[in-house]
């Protein structure tokens, strides 16, 4: 439990918020005050999005999207301001993570569906003794 105490001291009286559960076995071990709290953080979904590709998905890197107008959005990336509306699904990762572009997220979320995206992270990032 020496692990766990390190991270209640990294998460306590901080300027920032955490919300954290970890668990063993497929049990909660340890929750913090705030771990039910939901935050705005639509970024963070980027990340499990290449790493759902990578891991589960690598064998479709190079297939194409065709983009539908529900995909195309304002906001960060380039897409919006393209006329290309087919993309490689590797294009698509680079755009998501090197522009923000919300565009290619949104096409993959679509393309990969967002409940096995949601559900990926929960099957890896549990720490255990």
């Amino acid at each position: 439990m020496e692990q766990i105490a390190k991270i209640q001291e990294q998460i306590e009286n901080k300027p920032w918020k955490t919300a954290i559960t970890i668990y063993k076995n497929g049990k909660s071990i340890f929750e913090n005050s705030l771990a039910n709290t939901t935050y705005k953080s639509a970024s963070l979904i980027k990340l499990a999005i290449a790493l759902y590709i990578q891991e589960v998905k690598p064998q479709t890197i190079n297939n194409e999207i065709t983009l539908s107008i529900k995909n195309v959005v304002g906001g960060a990336g380039i897409i919006n301001r393209l006329s290309i509306k087919t993309w490689k699904i590797r294009d698509l990762i680079d755009l998501m993570l090197s522009l923000s572009d919300n565009s290619a997220t949104n096409a993959l979320l679509s393309y990969y569906h967002l409940d096995n995206i949601n559900s990926f992270p929960n099957k890896i990032f549990k720490i255990s003794h």
